[in-house]
């Protein structure tokens, strides 16, 4: 019998943008920009900001996701380079890999969208009470390592490949609520909250939270919850999400770079001592909960039952590897691919290393080492999120909400 799956709450369509150089060289000489104005800005209204804004993140070698907020400006910057429609949000893309692996799945996404539909693959669905919307695509930025560009003043050089999310998206900021959520939720089954991040009016956010409270606090027995932190359009909103949510969930999952943000301190995914200090933070927010954070180096649980996902991060770190070779043509046969390279020996010294730094339960997998011509940076951690929740049902991993777990 198939483990019930539901993903929420997000979802979108994205339009990939691969940073070809010339055409990149061309808009910065446009707009003659210099070592000196590369920053973010404080909003992103016109073509040059979110230049500016994807400049910065390209020079530090990092991700993010910023809202702009006309989309004149999105569609501005798009049109200087080729680019291609798909589907996008964490829920979708982590459906997408758990269908592939065998394990059907439900999306609750804000609407139907006949785009969206086509472009789904069998075994991750949207339920026929999914009421219609008009998406409007997320512009997705990925640059590879090493891509350089020539200012006034002096070179700006990727530090590593990444990916920049850049949203305007109506839809998105209202991320309604299906009524029929609670009945797609099974006793033993699994539950992604993931999308929350695009809302920007604290009314809509409150009634959000309030409808996830009680759904959660009514939930069957056994219901498995994952949290998806991200970064929030606005983002006071993000620690308000986590006094509703963090109790309530079983594992909250972020990033490296999330990390970094919520603790307000970069953190070095190669510094064992960085690393140890970021999670014990975020340990604090969330009494008895667990924490995932992945990473191109490793992937680790943190907290209560950290033992019990050592198979799963396995399973995460194997699912993103396939996707950063083959991107969207990854099937579960590109994961022996990956299988077959040797772990990397920045993860191996974490996962000698941050234990005895660390006053709670700890696994750390190391991922693989990966080289690609043409790599795919965007979605991995969404992906990691699907071969994840792949691992913990093929595990039969029996997690428990943070309120249920004894804190010594």
């Amino acid at each position: 019998m198939n483990t019930s799956i539901v993903l929420g709450l997000g979802g979108c369509l994205d339009s990939e943008v691969a940073l070809d150089p010339s055409r990149l060289q061309a808009l910065v000489d446009d707009h003659a920009v210099s070592l000196t104005e590369i920053r973010q800005p404080a909003e992103l209204r016109t073509e040059h900001d979110v230049l500016l804004s994807v400049l910065d993140f390209l020079r530090d070698g990092v991700g993010g996701e910023r809202y702009v907020s006309t989309v004149d400006a999105v569609l501005a910057f798009e049109s200087h380079f080729e680019h291609e429609t798909t589907l996008g949000g964490t829920n979708v893309r982590a459906g997408r890999i758990l269908a592939q692996l065998g394990h059907p799945n439900v999306l609750h996404v804000p609407g139907r969208d006949e785009t969206f539909e086509s472009l789904l693959v069998d075994g991750s669905t949207l339920p026929q009470q999914t009421p219609p919307a008009e998406y409007v695509p997320h512009l997705i930025v990925q640059y590879p390592a090493g891509l350089r560009v020539q200012l006034r003043d002096g070179t700006l050089v990727a530090a590593h490949s990444n990916r920049v999310i850049l949203v305007h998206d109506p839809v998105s900021e209202l991320t309604p609520l299906h009524d029929s959520l609670p009945q797609w939720l099974q006793p033993g089954g699994v539950l992604v909250l993931s999308g929350l991040n695009s809302i920007r009016d604290e009314q809509i956010l409150n009634a959000r939270l309030r409808a996830l409270r009680d759904t959660l606090d009514d939930a069957p027995a056994g219901l498995r919850v994952f949290y998806e932190d991200s970064d929030y359009h606005v983002p006071a909103f993000r620690r308000r999400v986590w006094s509703e949510l963090a109790s309530r969930a079983t594992v909250i999952g972020m990033n490296e770079d999330e990390l970094a943000s919520f603790t307000g301190t970069p953190v070095d995914v190669t510094d064992a001592a960085q690393i140890a200090s970021a999670v014990t933070t975020v340990l604090e927010n969330i009494p008895g909960g667990t924490l995932v954070v992945h990473s191109k180096y490793w992937a680790l649980a943190a907290g209560a039952q950290a033992p019990e996902l050592e198979a799963a991060l396995e399973s995460g770190n194997l699912a993103a590897g396939a996707r950063f070779l083959d991107g969207d043509r990854a099937q579960a046969t590109s994961l022996d691919l990956v299988r077959a390279q040797p772990r990397s020996p920045q993860g191996e010294d974490i996962a000698r290393r941050l234990p005895a730094l660390l006053g709670a339960p700890v696994v750390v997998v190391p991922a693989r080492t990966l080289r690609a011509a043409t790599p795919t940076t965007i979605g991995l951690g969404d992906t990691f999120l699907g071969g994840l929740l792949a691992g913990v049902v093929d595990s039969d991993a029996a997690l428990r909400t943070p309120s249920t777990v004894e804190v010594s």
